[in-house]
């Protein structure tokens, strides 16, 4: 799969869908994904409440994933409580990428920890910041994000790592965006994670069905940057 040294890109979806994949990965393969899970969450978000039934929730975005054509291994949701620590979004994140490949060490331990900040601090940092969090609507009193890392091999295999984390936190309001500060104090936080492989020859059966079931916007790029 990809290296540590080759160059990320970040885009922003909506429904607060991250998708980070490598320069060279061909945007046949980055539709597949972007559109697959954003049905998957979708049909996920229609039939269960992610703070509430997250592990549910989470069996059936894998579920219909599957049926898509994305072999899931390493399927997992982690409900994380830190005391005496400030949780935070890249927090969060971090670790649903740790659930989903399971045991770690080392070097590969710290990419999937940073990863997470290094997402946020991206994102925070942008003149063209993206707000995605309405201070009106239901997320006053919940938070849902999901990242996806995309991977690809010499032979064009794909899979993808996914961090779908939620939080009953609440947002502080002085602030505009999710990736500011929020209490995490007494919350209920869980990061769900697995990798996915890919198989093309499945999705390509389904493909026109899977695009014609989307909302028009939703794959929309709302933010691109290079991380």
């Amino acid at each position: 799969m990809t290296t540590d040294h080759q160059k990320m890109k970040l885009e922003v979806l909506p429904d607060k869908n991250l998708f980070v994949f490598p320069e060279g990965m061909s945007q046949e393969n980055l539709d597949a994904a972007k559109a697959c899970h954003a049905l998957a969450t979708q049909s996920a978000n229609k039939l269960y409440n992610a703070i509430n039934d997250p592990r549910v929730w989470f069996a059936h975005y894998i579920f219909v994933m599957s049926k898509m054509g994305w072999s899931p291994t390493n399927v997992d949701v982690l409900k994380v409580t830190e005391s005496n620590q400030r949780l935070e979004i890249s927090n969060l994140l971090g670790k649903g990428l740790q659930t989903a490949y399971g045991a770690f060490t080392g070097d590969l331990a710290t990419a999937l920890e940073g990863l997470g900040k290094t997402v946020v601090s991206a994102l925070a940092a942008s003149a063209n910041n993206v707000e995605l969090l309405g201070r009106t609507t239901s997320e006053n009193d919940r938070t849902e994000v999901s990242l996806n890392r995309c991977e690809y091999s010499s032979e064009g295999n794909m899979a993808m790592a996914v961090s779908a984390i939620q939080t009953d936190a609440k947002p502080d309001k002085t602030a505009n965006y999710l990736l500011a500060k929020w209490d995490s104090s007494g919350t209920t936080n869980f990061a769900c994670g697995a990798v996915l492989e890919f198989d093309a020859r499945q999705y390509e059966k389904l493909r026109s069905a899977v695009e014609g079931k989307l909302d028009a916007s939703a794959l929309e790029v709302l933010l691109a940057l290079d991380i």
